[in-house]
């Protein structure tokens, strides 16, 4: 590939994403790729909100990921598991909840809130019997941020703090619950930065530690 090809390989991808920022009316957006540790592409556009005198998107904003979040709490239960925090994702969760309502969570494994076929609505209310269906909610999710913090005896955000994000260099990546200029915020409340929370803020850059 000479050079004039490599400059353009990725401005399908970079347009591809800038259309959609476009038809979601979103005031910005930000595109990183990497390969072999490096990065190969860094494409970013718009502003942090749509008022006057907006910051502009750069390699410094910090992106709110939203429901992006469950993949690192997936990841903290792989951890467990790994660590024998967690014997299977087939065990049931009120083997790792305390005062739960047992009846409601009857026969309901690690697995099935994993693959949001618990049926659950809310802690107390139940949809469908587990395993039956499927439905997207954040009953299983808030089920698991409480086994995280249960067989770690730490929050979610510090699990992943002490395991992840400061030994492989993800300086920027955190749960923040006070806007800074820095922060791509959607203009809502936060109380906590514990990962009990829809706050997780990532950016492109960070430290190269391997």
């Amino acid at each position: 590939m000479n050079l004039n090809q490599s400059i353009h390989t990725f401005d399908e991808l970079n347009d591809h994403v800038e259309e959609i920022r476009n038809q979601i009316s979103a005031s910005g957006s930000s595109v990183l790729v990497m390969q072999n540790n490096q990065i190969v592409n860094e494409c970013y556009s718009g502003y942090h909100d749509k008022s006057a005198n907006s910051r502009s998107i750069d390699e410094d904003s910090q992106f709110n990921v939203a429901s992006i979040r469950k993949a690192y709490l997936g990841l903290a239960i792989s951890l467990a598991l790994y660590e024998g925090k967690i014997r299977s994702i087939d065990d049931y969760i009120v083997d790792y909840l305390e005062d739960t309502n047992v009846k409601v969570l009857h026969n309901t494994t690690i697995r099935h809130i994993l693959t949001h076929t618990h049926g659950l609505q809310g802690p107390n209310e139940r949809l469908f019997p587990p395993g039956t269906d499927w439905k997207y909610n954040n009953a299983g999710v808030n089920l698991l941020i409480r086994i995280v913090h249960n067989v770690f005896n730490q929050s979610l955000a510090q699990v992943l703090r002490d395991r992840v994000f400061a030994p492989y260099g993800f300086i920027n990546t955190d749960w923040k619950h006070k806007k800074n200029d820095k922060l791509v915020w959607v203009n809502e409340e936060y109380s906590s930065n514990d990962g009990s929370e829809a706050n997780l803020f990532v950016m492109n850059q960070f430290q190269n530690t391997f």
